[in-house]
């Protein structure tokens, strides 16, 4: 995955290799680049890799996933993906908040889906 255009050079990218898309200006020290600044002017001056600046229209939504190091000696082995997405309409950080809301999700499931128990943790925090 490269950094800039859709993480591939056939859509833009510029590169260097990186761990996350669409950062936007949350990553000001470059960790997601290994320390290294991307190229093409990128997080730098105000001009941050988003899915807005490449110009992807609202309906479409990209991503990458990886998992592992799996251990296939295992008897059973149950991976389980949480994809959360969001959209509302009255401004673009609207659906980040509402993302952020939804990372209790983790917790449902640790607690058997208890919300009860959840946001009283959550409360309590």
């Amino acid at each position: 995955m490269l950094y800039g255009g859709n993480a591939h050079t056939n859509s833009g990218a510029q590169g260097p290799e990186c761990d996350f898309m669409f950062p936007g200006n949350s990553d000001p020290c470059n960790w997601g680049t290994g320390g290294t600044p991307p190229n093409g002017g990128l997080n730098q001056n105000g001009n941050y890799w988003t899915e807005e600046t490449v110009g992807n229209q609202p309906n479409d939504r990209r991503f990458m996933q990886s998992a592992g190091p799996l251990n296939w000696n295992l008897v059973l082995l149950t991976i389980l993906l949480l994809y959360s997405w969001a959209r509302l309409k009255w401004w673009p950080w609207a659906s980040v908040e509402l993302l952020e809301w939804l990372m209790i999700m983790p917790s449902l499931f640790d607690n058997c889906f208890d919300l009860l128990m959840v946001l009283t943790h959550l409360i309590l925090l």
